[in-house]
């Protein structure tokens, strides 16, 4: 079974509206035996339920309604799941009829899977954020089996708020030896959506992360090189 592990921060109808769209697009395109972790992370309550949409999963809330950063709060979410294969699913992305095959066959097979991005709705174009390049990696939405996301721990916590824990968490399992692979499979993903519609101390948790990334491992980033066919 896969589990889906989603956040969800919404302080406006917006962001509960694409959040419901995309738990929809789940329901309705997913394929097989799935679970979602829907974990609230701050911001209000959701005027919706998993159940109202007949999605099955568990429905949680964070201590107090403490907005975590996304390492911790992922995390937590990888904790409450019970699947043999985990997806990072971010609220703000559609998909696919029969998505989550062609990544689960390849996250059994030991790799981090991704699926192409469709970012013609992206909201970067105004936070001045550039597009996602087919070789780089995304942490929209990817695949990966317990027995990887346990090899790699997880999260690094050490990253605060939001910013590049993502990214180290693919140059880790790249210096693992574990292969980052492109499956044949198209989401759309409305980037930049969350961090247009909220307001967070977002410049300066970019600039942390990122000197805390860099302390790490350097000028080096990871990417995507082969297909699943490849491994």
């Amino acid at each position: 079974m896969t589990s889906i592990l989603m956040l969800a921060y919404c302080t406006n109808g917006f962001m509960s509206n694409l959040t419901r769209k995309t738990v929809r697009s789940l329901a309705r395109n997913t394929v097989g035996e799935y679970e979602l972790v829907l974990l609230r992370n701050g911001g209000k309550e959701l005027d919706w339920t998993l159940e109202d949409e007949g999605v099955p999963g568990k429905q949680f809330s964070t201590d107090n309604g403490v907005r975590l950063g996304l390492a911790s709060a992922y995390n937590k979410a990888a904790s409450l799941s019970s699947g043999d294969v985990l997806c990072v699913l971010h609220n703000d992305v559609l998909l696919p009829q029969g998505w989550n095959v062609p990544l689960e066959d390849a996250a059994r097979k030991g790799c981090i899977a991704f699926p192409m991005v469709d970012e013609s709705h992206s909201h970067c174009n105004l936070r001045g954020i550039v597009k996602t390049e087919p070789w780089q990696t995304t942490g929209s939405c990817f695949m990966l089996s317990r027995e990887t996301w346990e090899k790699l721990g997880g999260y690094d916590e050490g990253f605060r708020g939001f910013h590049w824990e993502d990214t180290d968490l693919f140059t880790r399992a790249h210096f693992s030896g574990i292969r980052l692979v492109r499956c044949d499979v198209t989401v759309e993903h409305y980037r930049g959506a969350t961090r247009t519609y909220t307001k967070s101390e977002e410049k300066e948790n970019f600039e942390q992360n990122m000197e805390c990334y860099k302390k790490k491992h350097g000028s080096v980033l990871p990417y995507i090189s082969v297909t699943p066919q490849e491994v």
